[in-house]
């Protein structure tokens, strides 16, 4: 059993093979990728489909969606074995314009008024990621 099955599956998942084929996708890439991105590599499947499919994921916890300054979403994988670095920086690099998350850098908990209620936060950092210094 491959992990990308395995990590399917302890997320009660059935592992299916297009959730097999887009979750090891998403887990060969750095960067966090536009429904645009993912679709481009599956040709062959619908757009509903993999809508679907990343809906789920990102509804079992295994991604995340990403506002950057794109129009469109973005998502990237969260990392099962550390569920505190789900509030977490992101990178935009203003060369590539590919965004990355920097897990190892948690947001601080924020306080608002008691009548609402945080459940995500996010920062977005602008600068020039790791690839594109040494280019």
């Amino acid at each position: 059993m491959n992990s990308s099955e395995h990590i399917l599956l302890n997320s009660k998942l059935r592992p299916t093979a297009m959730r097999i084929l887009i979750f090891s996708f998403l887990r060969k890439h750095r960067q966090a990728l536009t429904i645009t991105d993912i679709e481009s590599k599956f040709q062959k499947v619908s757009r509903s489909t993999v809508l679907r499919t990343i809906k789920t994921f990102e509804k079992k916890g295994l991604i995340h969606a990403i506002i950057d300054d794109s129009k469109y979403l973005k998502y990237a994988l969260n990392d099962p074995n550390q569920p505190e670095h789900q509030n977490h920086l992101h990178l935009n690099c203003l060369s590539c314009n590919h965004t990355y998350c920097m897990y190892n850098y948690t947001l601080p908990q924020i306080s608002i008024p008691p009548r609402y209620h945080v459940k995500t936060t996010q920062i977005l950092v602008k600068g020039i990621c790791d690839i594109c210094q040494i280019k």
